[in-house]
């Protein structure tokens, strides 16, 4: 009900089949609505304004909030208690299972830690605070999005990428800012090796046509990607990742800029916007790690039905 998997899938999990397991899970739901929800709401203990304090909202704050929005150095009467709302999907209707997720997430959920990274995400936030995306104003100036391009299904064994730098999992972290593009990227790409090839992604090295020169670096060269949307069959996003050969630079610093055009393909950090976007993400990590690797898995559900087949 919380992650979204299909009933198949769940179903085999729980060794039963798609339509019984869809009967559980209404029972299941029902139960939820009639017996858990009611008496938590009745009761103020985990929905609702008045379930928690200002106190109490206030000692959860986290380092990065803290030192973004906060006033942790005031004395604590006077701290600002900060609430983080995650937008991205407001315009879309919801299911009705998140009427009792967040009071089940907020009776049994842990609470959220400082990120062992927090001191260097901080200080990477503040070193691009406002910093425009010029890669996404030269692909906008010279119309890249329409030049031809002799496009090849991605795969980890494409030479022509040899030179892409290497980056252990930390330094993918540090990149992205966030685990949750990482764990969307490597689902991005196992859905791109399925057998049916209902996801595709598509790589170009593209030739410098002396555009490069307008960025900062030494020795540029830049991928051009082209992603399917996983909700939209016939959207296309365009991916461009620039990379510095230069000798001195190791790691992520080697992945100078990037841009997608999707809807928030071109944050740097501006206004906050941490990171990079999952499309980027899904071409980064896998050619600075995952091909350096085990060969990727195909998809988690293929893997779980064959396994039971």
């Amino acid at each position: 009900m919380r992650t979204g998997d299909s009933n198949k899938r769940l179903g085999t999990i729980f060794k039963t089949s798609e339509r019984t397991f869809g009967r559980m899970l209404k029972t299941a739901t029902e139960s939820l609505l009639n017996d858990f929800v009611p008496i938590l709401c009745t009761l103020y203990v985990y929905l609702g304004f008045d379930h928690i304090t200002r106190a109490q909202v206030v000692e959860r704050n986290l380092f990065l909030p803290n030192a973004l929005f906060g006033n942790p150095d005031d004395n604590p009467a006077e701290r600002r208690a900060i609430v983080i709302c995650d937008g991205s999907y407001i315009y879309l209707q919801k299911s009705t299972n998140y009427f009792f997720q967040p009071a089940i997430i907020n009776a049994f959920h842990v609470l959220i830690e400082d990120n062992v990274h927090a001191s260097t995400i901080l200080n990477i936030i503040n070193n691009r605070l406002n910093t425009r995306n010029h890669l996404s104003e030269i692909v906008e100036r010279y119309n890249y999005n329409r030049k031809r391009a002799q496009f090849r299904l991605m795969s980890a064994d494409m030479p022509e990428f040899e030179d892409f730098p290497r980056l252990e999992e930390e330094e993918l972290f540090l990149f992205a800012l966030g685990i949750y593009q990482l764990k969307q990227a490597r689902c991005y790409y196992g859905e791109h090796i399925q057998e049916d090839g209902s996801f595709i992604i598509e790589l170009f090295r593209e030739p410098d046509h002396g555009h490069l020169s307008e960025l900062e670096g030494n020795d540029l060269w830049m991928i051009q990607g082209r992603i399917q949307s996983r909700h939209v069959r016939a959207k296309l996003y365009y991916v461009y990742v620039v990379i510095d050969n230069d000798n001195a630079l190791n790691g992520r610093e080697s992945i100078k800029h990037y841009y997608c055009t999707c809807h928030i393909g071109k944050r740097t950090v501006t206004t906050y916007s941490t990171g990079c976007c999952a499309h980027c993400m899904t071409i980064v990590l896998n050619y600075a790690k995952d091909r350096h690797v085990i060969p990727p898995s195909p998809s988690l559900e293929n893997v779980i039905m064959r396994t039971n087949n």
